[in-house]
């Protein structure tokens, strides 16, 4: 019950979403509640089990809309969105081969989204490219939101790979990213052209990056994280628990 435990703090927010397909005739909270009486036995909500996020997040919109509904528990995580038939995306945040290995295993995402430089740069992205593709999953570089060369980087990526599907792109959040490089991508008509030039094809500007040195992405949420990992680049924020699993040479 609520007064046999005692909260010690926050460490995450993690958004849970409602939504449906772009036809669906449900819109808003009152169209749920309008199928739920015209269902009369309310409206059944599968979850990847009890105690989950979702059928937490189920309690809540249920409580909130005064809608009854039916919990179908499924074992896991794969069940459910198998039995959903609805494509998934995600892993922008995962930093590892071994932390992906499950989702692609377990067949929980159908598309990949890893960030070129949170993942670890081209070398991790091509492999990670060849899990996916040896599972039938799609693979889809994150908007390369630390910073326009990562960018880059996932542009020469699907360019490379088999299942390359889209370049998630988001607008700048810090207009200053644009003049960070001497050049640009060039989208036309829903296509990016694939860089050339030496490298990446990329020319950065050294003056603007020295007056503007990187502290962090200026986006991501304080608190929450691994302690001792606040200010650190999240390549290696991301890593450190994994690291520390790890026998030192020494040992």
């Amino acid at each position: 019950t609520q007064t046999d435990l005692v909260m010690v703090r926050q460490i995450s927010s993690v958004p849970v979403l409602l939504l449906t397909h772009a036809k669906s005739p449900i819109v808003n909270g009152a169209d749920i509640v309008a199928l739920a009486m015209k269902n009369g036995n309310g409206v059944t909500v599968g979850t990847g089990g009890q105690g989950t996020t979702g059928h937490f997040g189920t309690f809540v919109i249920s409580s909130g809309l005064k809608v009854p509904t039916v919990h179908v528990p499924f074992r896991g995580g794969a069940p459910a969105l198998t039995a959903l038939a609805l494509p998934l995306a995600g892993g922008e945040r995962l930093a590892t081969l071994a932390d992906m290995r499950p989702f692609l295993e377990q067949g929980l995402v159908d598309v990949v989204q890893p960030d070129t430089g949170r993942f670890g740069g081209l070398t991790q992205m091509k492999k990670l490219a060849a899990m996916a593709e040896a599972c039938a999953v799609m693979v889809a570089p994150h908007s390369g939101s630390l910073g326009p060369v990562a960018e880059f980087a996932a542009v020469h990526l699907l360019s490379a790979i088999p299942n390359g599907l889209i370049l998630e792109r988001l607008q700048p959040e810090w207009p200053g990213r644009a003049k960070t490089i001497q050049t640009a991508l060039v989208a036309e008509k829903g296509h990016i052209g694939v860089p050339q030039g030496p490298g990446l094809g990329v020319t950065l500007d050294p003056d603007f990056i020295a007056r503007h040195p990187s502290v962090r992405n200026v986006s991501v949420a304080t608190g929450g994280w691994n302690e001792g990992t606040e200010n650190e680049s999240v390549l290696t924020q991301l890593r450190r628990p994994r690291a520390r699993q790890i026998p030192s040479a020494n040992s």
